[in-house]
């Protein structure tokens, strides 16, 4: 029965949705596995992945690089820009505009208007 002036509780139906979706991810995960499993028969596939075993030191050494300038390159945006720019003004927002900036997404006026 509904009582105005009480709150319904949905703790338990919050409950069964995060079952629900966990259970949906633990599904999803393992399809992509019985894909994955399928692929491996694929000789596209299996040269792609002989390509990369093969290049693993160099690939590994690239990201390290990258990773470190990469953050350099967000500790001096964040020290820079965040005072002026609401984008800049948290280091994980600095990390998504310079992400944004990396695939080309980015609207530099903002940072022009700042520096005036």
């Amino acid at each position: 029965m509904y009582v105005a002036d009480q709150y319904m509780n949905f703790a338990l139906f919050a409950y069964y949705d995060e079952i629900q979706w966990n259970i949906v991810g633990c599904i999803v995960f393992m399809q992509n596995i019985k894909f994955l499993r399928l692929l491996r028969f694929n000789k596209h596939i299996a040269q792609f992945a002989a390509t990369l075993s093969h290049a693993r030191k160099d690939l590994a050494s690239f990201s390290l690089m990258f990773s470190v300038f990469f953050m350099a390159f967000a500790g001096c945006a964040f020290i820079l820009f965040s005072e002026y720019e609401e984008n800049y003004n948290t280091i994980i927002r600095v990390f998504e505009s310079l992400f944004s900036m990396l695939i080309g997404k980015f609207d530099g006026s903002s940072l022009t208007k700042s520096h005036k």
